[in-house]
């Protein structure tokens, strides 16, 4: 894993080599589980990258959160445990969002030169931030596959002026000032006692260590962060864990195959369900409460389009530093 840093945002790029086909379902098993490990340590923003051994062929139906519209091939079984794997964590396939030709989207090529497949891909959670990918064809060296490459916009984030919030919020009514006092109360006679068992304190000290009471530890336990409501049902969830746990086992008789197959199967539609009605579940609650197909179309929106080419008086403007000074005179 490589952590790189531009200005306030902080990347983890993960590179990945999935097992071959002729591997074991262990194999696979053990390759996912190490992938969501390596999670644990990633940074918000994530860029999954590498040779997976998988063809995931075209998009289907609820989808459209990790997939664009364009795809190649067919899928195979692989290819369906990467795309429940995208699906689990929100990771988007870039590969499928631009649209580029066949001879332009393979990555593999067989001994004979007979079967060429796309198996290698770039993943990320920061789909919109991608405004190109493809595959690299110039490189002389003796190898069966081809580089690909994706470009990342990555700006300054910048503040809006209607959303823009103070990062610490004065407590206003009853409650917040009877919890703030009580948890104030209780961490100060916490930092009364360190003082007393470290003789050798100085002024800075104490003076920081009361400005993060007062600031940072209070604050969180009067306004809690919202958990995130999972898409994923129980259900889906018992059913990956279920399937995960007949992976696991080096010897699968008839009876156990039988029952993976059928895993396979429910599990990738269960999660397509769920996605579907979380899908209607934003439309009905901006109908209802807003009035507002537009917003719920917003706020289920997974990447942004960009503009290929703007028109400005006789000459037609295609880079991107051009259609940005014309947008911004134009505005």
């Amino acid at each position: 894993m490589l952590q790189l840093n531009f200005n306030n945002m902080t990347i983890s790029i993960i590179q990945a080599y999935a097992p071959t086909e002729d591997s074991s379902e262990e194999d696979i098993l053990n390759f996912y589980n190490t992938l969501n490990k390596a999670y644990e340590f990633a940074n918000k923003n994530i860029i999954l990258l590498g040779d997976f051994n998988a063809k995931i062929g075209q998009p289907r139906k609820n989808e459209g959160i990790v997939m664009g519209n364009f795809g190649y091939g067919s899928r195979s079984k692989r290819g369906e445990l990467l795309i429940s794997h995208a699906l689990e964590h929100k990771l988007s396939i870039v590969n499928t969002f631009f649209n580029k030709k066949v001879h332009r989207r393979w990555t593999w090529i067989s001994p004979d030169g007979k079967t060429k497949n796309e198996i290698d891909f770039i993943l990320t959670n920061f789909v919109k931030s991608v405004s190109n990918l493809e595959v690299l064809n110039n490189f002389q060296f003796p190898s069966d596959h081809r580089l690909v490459r994706a470009t990342f916009m990555i700006k300054n984030k910048r503040l809006c002026r209607k959303t823009f919030k103070k990062s610490f919020k004065i407590p206003r009514t009853e409650h917040e000032v009877d919890v703030y006092l009580n948890n104030l109360t209780k961490l100060l006679n916490k930092l009364k006692d360190t003082i007393s068992s470290e003789r050798n304190i100085n002024v800075q000290t104490f003076y920081d260590s009361l400005e993060a009471i007062i600031k940072t530890n209070i604050e969180p336990q009067i306004y809690p962060d919202k958990q995130r409501r999972s898409i994923l049902s129980e259900e889906t969830k018992k059913l990956i864990e279920r399937r995960s746990e007949l992976l696991k086992r080096k010897h699968k008789d008839r009876e156990t195959k039988k029952e993976l197959s059928y895993l396979f199967k429910t599990t990738n539609k269960k999660i397509r369900k769920d996605y579907e009605n979380h899908r209607k579940n934003v439309i009905e609650k901006n109908l209802t409460q807003h009035r507002s197909y537009k917003r719920a179309k917003h706020e289920l929106k997974s990447h942004k389009n960009w503009i290929t080419a703007l028109s400005s008086g006789n000459q037609k403007l295609n880079s991107r530093s051009d259609l940005l000074d014309c947008a911004t005179k134009f505005y």
